[in-house]
């Protein structure tokens, strides 16, 4: 077993379960409005609705953008028992890669309120 790389895997897989768990109930609108958790950019607080939409939005994305983390998770798990000899640095690379997808969705979101009304 390639413990560097099962390592990595299981890493991804914790960050990608851990964000598409966090993300569900705000994505169904299960949350109300709170100052500690969600999305806080000024235009979250104009209005309970503007909060909801953004806080949704953001949700979605990042459960969207969770998705390739999981399966690069998965991949490197697996490989890590296939391919007992593969070389490390790619590990750390699709790590990194990966979980810089995560920051996505922020820069998604501040964009995209930015459309909606003051």
């Amino acid at each position: 077993m390639n413990t560097v790389l099962f390592i990595a895997g299981s890493a991804n897989l914790v960050a990608a379960l851990v964000c598409i768990g966090v993300s569900l109930p705000f994505a169904l609108r299960k949350v109300k409005v709170s100052n500690r958790i969600g999305v806080r950019i000024r235009k979250s607080y104009l209005s309970v609705e503007h909060w909801k939409k953004i806080n949704a939005y953001f949700s979605r994305w990042l459960i969207l953008w969770s998705l390739p983390v999981l399966l690069v998770g998965v991949t490197m798990v697996v490989g890590a028992f296939k391919f007992p000899g593969a070389f490390p640095g790619w590990s750390a690379f699709w790590l990194n890669l990966s979980l810089l997808l995560l920051l996505l969705p922020p820069v998604q979101t501040l964009m995209w309120s930015r459309n909606l009304p003051s």
